[in-house]
């Protein structure tokens, strides 16, 4: 019979000393990354003479500075922590032997992932506290305090999210290599409605197509900040900060740690050493490989731009190539290889839906002509491709036209 059916804490601290090096070497360079810029604006203040230090400009802290060095060490640690802690599920032996302890796998998932989780939040804390503590201590700054917390909260969703997906690669395989290649494939989604929205709104010049808020690409904590820099969505809050994506990506990663349960939970351990875990994911995740090289050119098409034929033959065949070389790599079996040929046309069946829906929506788009009396009001917008970016938030042209409203 199994102990500790949902957490064992001497379990926790065997799972903190197996990371203990890999963890604190994360810790040193979080610090550094949010410590060493402050740091140095610190030293250079107190070598100023008076003078010299009464003439220098305040300098306020933003996202950019504060918020962006503690949060980006998060996409790497959770990851490398699961993968570390649930090592054995690689292992035939050692997945054997986690099998044999009296402690239920549900008792190993929990105390694992909450291992994990420790070791990004100290990291997180400590990061922040010790860069705050060194801008509060530097003359001619301006401290925003609002940026505490938030960036403290994001950054352990942020964690979560990233553990929950890595806990997924784990259980749906068997090698540090598929792990990998699943981890990232788990972000494609989100990349595929970016791409589509894009296609649409490129294609379509006289509309912004987005889909319901909750799933707006910035709402995604991890694509946040590459949203947030792209001068082309530019927000009045930085979406890693916003209550809306912390609390979409943390419903998110609750779902993924939820599901990721489930197929820990019926998990055989027979499964270690193989690429797949259970029927059906090695050919989902070749298909999905496969696909990735043609929908760039699936994307350059639904844009409405001129793709030449040399770029239609380089992206065939990195397509192939990866195609059958994760399946030569994974199965090393040449009869799997030669019985996976035919399933390269769901591939190709995926890209052409996605180029049908795109046309279909620009198509609909276009000929959709509201009657006048469904016209409320005609407001005028700046073009981010038009002005200079570098003075887009204060351009003199968005802010006499962006209120303006036309209902005669």
């Amino acid at each position: 019979m199994k102990r500790n059916k949902f957490f064992s804490p001497a379990l926790m601290l065997e799972g903190i000393k197996q990371t203990r090096v890999v963890g604190i070497c994360f810790a040193i360079i979080s610090v550094l990354a949010s410590c060493g810029y402050p740091l140095l604006r610190l030293i250079s203040y107190a070598s100023m003479d008076y003078d010299t230090l009464k003439a220098q400009p305040y300098f306020t802290i933003d996202i950019a500075t504060f918020s962006m060095p503690i949060f980006l060490i998060q996409y790497i640690m959770p990851i490398v922590m699961i993968f570390l802690l649930f090592n054995f599920m690689n292992i035939r032996k050692a997945s054997d032997f986690y099998h044999s302890i009296p402690l239920s796998k549900t008792c190993v998932y929990l105390t694992y992932t909450v291992t994990a989780l420790i070791w990004s939040i100290v990291t997180v804390v400590v990061s922040t506290l010790l860069s705050f503590t060194i801008y509060a201590l530097s003359l001619k700054t301006v401290i925003n305090i609002e940026f505490i917390w938030p960036t403290i909260i994001s950054s352990i969703i942020l964690a979560m999210l990233v553990a929950s997906i890595a806990l997924l690669a784990k259980g749906l395989s068997g090698t540090i290599f598929t792990n990998i290649i699943i981890t990232l494939i788990m972000f494609l989604p989100r990349v595929i409605i970016l791409l589509y929205t894009t296609a649409i709104n490129t294609s379509v010049k006289i509309t912004d197509v987005s889909f319901m808020s909750l799933t707006d690409i910035y709402n995604n904590i991890i694509f946040a900040p590459f949203i947030y820099n792209n001068s082309f969505l530019i927000e009045k809050t930085a979406p890693i900060l916003n209550a809306s994506t912390q609390w979409y990506s943390l419903i998110l990663a609750i779902i993924y740690f939820v599901i990721g349960f489930f197929i820990h939970k019926f998990r055989k351990s027979e499964s270690a050493g193989k690429s797949a875990a259970y029927k059906g994911v090695q050919p989902v995740v070749r298909i999905l490989i496969g696909s990735i090289p043609l929908l760039l050119i699936s994307f350059s098409l639904a844009c409405g731009l001129k793709v030449y034929t040399e770029f239609w033959l380089i992206g065939i065949l990195v397509s192939l190539l990866a195609y059958f070389l994760y399946e030569l790599i994974t199965t090393k079996s040449a009869k799997k290889l030669l019985i996976s040929i035919p399933f390269y046309l769901i591939a190709i069946l995926a890209n052409a839906i996605f180029i049908i829906a795109c046309v279909s929506e620009r198509n609909f788009i276009l000929n959709d002509i509201p009657e006048p009396s469904e016209i409320s009001s005609v407001s005028i917008l700046y073009d981010n491709d038009y002005l200079n970016t570098v003075y887009i938030n204060d351009n003199y042209y968005k802010y006499k036209t962006e209120n303006i409203k036309f209902d005669d």
